[in-house]
């Protein structure tokens, strides 16, 4: 597996993607919303100049939890903010790798299904993760978006440094809608 690690001074975690994997910061498109990363995959079969129509999109942020915000609240907030079409979905509690993790989808905006995945990622953080997969289901692309997922992990302390406020995977949320943290916020308290 040639999957590499990916990391930058301006994210609070690492993960692995593959190797043809294409990596980049997508800034928010609602004021006050974090930016986020995103690992996109373009398979063979994708037109040039098109929306993926060959291989998935994915994209992650952490998020700052309250102490008193348990995992499956963020999760069930998140849902209600995403579930503007009025199809909502339900959570399935789930673990990956031995964390506490929330799984539930979403109809995409071209009427696609998106997958959401809620992970703890450590006391007082959670990594909120979404993907879109597009062709064939033998290529594999949902097994690729679960490996990245499996990989997250909050930067080691030493690597972490102040956040400034739209940096990649800061957010904290109030009522389910994302709200940028205060210039104080530190490591990964996102």
């Amino acid at each position: 597996m040639d999957w590499r690690t990916h990391s930058s001074a301006d994210l609070a975690f690492t993960l692995m993607v593959p190797p043809r994997a294409i990596v980049d910061r997508v800034d928010p498109a609602v004021e006050g919303e974090p930016a986020r990363l995103r690992v996109r995959v373009i398979g063979p079969e994708s037109g040039e100049a098109t929306e993926i129509t060959d291989g998935f999109t994915f994209y992650v942020r952490v998020v700052r939890t309250r102490d008193t915000t348990a995992l499956r609240e963020l999760a069930r907030r998140i849902l209600e903010h995403q579930s503007r079409d009025g199809v909502a979905d339900t959570l399935a509690q789930d673990e990956v790798d031995g964390r506490e993790a929330y799984r539930f989808s979403t109809r995409s905006e071209l009427g696609g299904r998106v997958q959401h995945v809620v992970l703890a990622a450590d006391e007082g953080a959670a990594f909120v993760t979404s993907y879109v997969i597009s062709g064939p289901p033998d290529r594999g692309y949902g097994r690729q978006a679960r490996t990245i997922i499996r990989s997250l992990k909050l930067a080691p302390p030493v690597s972490r440094v102040r956040e400034a406020p739209g940096a990649i995977g800061v957010s904290a949320f109030r009522d389910g809608v994302p709200m940028l943290p205060d210039g104080g916020a530190r490591g990964p308290a996102t």
